[in-house]
């Protein structure tokens, strides 16, 4: 009937994921081996209760962590990379780019509206 639209977008830029991330002050889930690694807390990992913490996307962390001359991606790139089929890894899963880039959208275009 005419009133859809139809748009493709993929977000694989890493400029553009760290803009994102930090314009919207994103929390990203650490992997399972940092806690145990550099936090020292134990956690069974069959229990649904011991999930790896959310931490805000911020450029000291990783400085504190990685030291002096790492940046926020990097620590991200480090302890809270999210498995792909390709399996380079990404810091961000699939969900957080579709909520980030519907967040982006609905900033900028009234989609109840449209």
């Amino acid at each position: 009937d005419g009133d859809e639209l139809h748009v493709c977008i993929s977000l694989h830029s890493a400029e553009t994921i760290r803009y994102l991330l930090e314009f919207n002050a994103m929390k990203l889930q650490l992997q399972k081996g940092i806690v145990k690694e550099k936090l020292g807390a134990d956690q069974p990992e069959d229990e649904e209760e011991s999930s790896p913490p959310y931490v805000q996307y911020n450029e000291v962390l990783s400085k504190q962590v990685l030291g002096p001359h790492k940046s926020d991606f990097d620590f991200f790139r480090v302890y809270g990379k999210t498995a792909t089929r390709s399996g380079k890894g990404t810091i961000l899963s699939g969900q957080q780019r579709i909520r980030l880039v519907y967040k982006y959208i609905n900033r900028r275009l009234d989609l109840d509206f449209a």
